[in-house]
């Protein structure tokens, strides 16, 4: 489930996407987002995926 167009997350998730805030954003290849129940009690936040990782997706 992907949050409510206009909702809080969505925002969230939009800004995470187009983020230019610092140099990170100039060697990401994705910003992924999750999925999930936007009202779920507890949220879990992995860690990203290293450099080989990224080569092969």
């Amino acid at each position: 489930m992907i949050a409510e167009p206009g909702s809080p997350l969505a925002s969230l998730r939009e800004e995470v996407l187009g983020c230019t805030k610092c140099d990170l954003c100039k060697s990401r290849r994705h910003a992924i987002f999750g999925e999930g129940n936007p009202a779920a009690r507890i949220m879990i936040i992995g860690e990203a995926p290293g450099y080989p990782v990224l080569c092969t997706t």
